[in-house]
């Protein structure tokens, strides 16, 4: 069995057969970030994960048909 973390942000990275485009969402947040390709979103959400302090970082990258291809993890470490 697969272990899921489930503390820290996640960011989601999907296609969106609506309008055809790439978006970033956080879970928990009515946010969406649309971009015309899958690889401006996946850096758009590495950026925003870089820019969170203090707790775990995820982002679940979808392939078009909306099943996970990826998961990145960006790990806090503590420093004194």
């Amino acid at each position: 069995m697969t272990t899921v973390e489930t503390h820290g942000k996640f960011y989601h990275v999907i296609y969106s057969k609506n309008d055809k485009k790439w978006h970033v969402k956080e879970v928990n947040s009515n946010d969406v970030i649309v971009y015309n390709t899958k690889e401006a979103a996946i850096q758009k959400a590495v950026e925003l994960v870089q820019d969170i302090k203090g707790e775990a970082r995820h982002i679940v990258i979808h392939k078009e048909d909306g099943t996970i291809e990826n998961i990145k993890k960006f790990h806090v470490f503590k420093t004194e």
